[in-house]
């Protein structure tokens, strides 16, 4: 800690931070092991575990590898080499756009556009009976290529990094493990289902299931709209007093909080809080 604050700073306040940090340690332990599963839907952490489980599911509710097969590419290869290709270029700005943007409006966006993309596949799927050529290909090539592209920089990294901040702080363990859950859970029934409704010998939608994926991008703009808020820039004091105040996700980026003062070396600001409003 001397190394970390300098060797300007007096030995005593080094020692009281290193208390308050052993002393907030511990009672956050106390207060993990007090904690049941049933925790996570009790309260304002309801609405929390509910934000983790809803966008790792809806992460999964895509189909864009259904949609190469069966879009009547011939040369898989060749298309499979220019998707993964685009898909390693812009990768890395997933690392620059959270926090440049923010989280909220990269899922609005990035779902709208996958929702369009998906609905420009289908309607050429059934323009063409499921064998775009020429134009039309290629014009599904790029609705697909800007699918991926936007899917790498938003829906894909987003939903882990909004599970790792959105759970209250000793529950974070118990919430990521069932949101991570339920998303793999839902990633295997699509992947059971999708080909009994795509195929040709069963559902025959082929290329047009591209519908289906569009309609879970609608729901999934209006499960970011009026339930996942803006978490950038918001220390974890301060998430714990939006959610508890009950805060619509809209106004979560707006929203002006004034954290109450506390002794030094007592509590941490979110015990505080917590024990105010008790």
């Amino acid at each position: 800690m001397t190394k970390l604050r300098g060797r300007n700073v007096p030995e005593i306040d080094i020692r009281n931070e290193v208390y308050e940090i052993r002393a907030a340690y511990e009672e956050e332990r106390r207060l993990v092991r007090g904690m049941s599963i049933m925790q996570l839907f009790h309260g304002s952490d309801c609405r929390r575990t509910l934000i983790a489980i809803g966008v790792q599911c809806l992460q999964q509710a895509q189909g864009v590898a259904f949609m190469l097969l069966a879009l009547g590419f011939t040369n898989i290869y060749d298309v499979l080499i220019k998707v993964l290709s685009v898909n390693m270029i812009f990768v890395f700005l997933g690392f620059y756009l959270p926090d440049r943007f923010g989280r909220r409006p990269l899922l609005l966006i990035g779902t709208t556009l996958m929702a369009l993309s998906m609905f420009t596949v289908s309607m050429i799927s059934a323009f063409t009976d499921n064998k775009p050529t020429g134009v039309l290909g290629r014009l599904t090539l790029a609705a697909v290529i800007i699918w991926i592209v936007v899917f790498t920089l938003t829906w894909g990294p987003l939903p882990w990094i909004i599970c790792s901040e959105v759970p209250s702080n000793y529950l974070r363990e118990k919430t990521l493990a069932i949101a991570s859950w339920s998303g793999f859970g839902v990633a295997l029934i699509s992947n059971l289902l999708t080909p009994y409704i795509q195929d040709a010998q069963y559902g025959d939608l082929q290329g047009r299931i591209g519908f289906v994926w569009c309609g879970f991008g609608v729901i999934s703009f209006f499960f970011c709209y009026f339930l996942v808020p803006e978490l950038r820039n918001r220390p974890l004091e301060e998430l714990d007093i939006l959610f508890n105040e009950g805060v619509p996700a809209r106004k979560f980026s707006t929203y002006k909080v004034s954290l109450n003062p506390i002794e030094k070396g007592t509590m941490t600001p979110t015990l505080a809080y917590k024990e105010e409003k008790a």
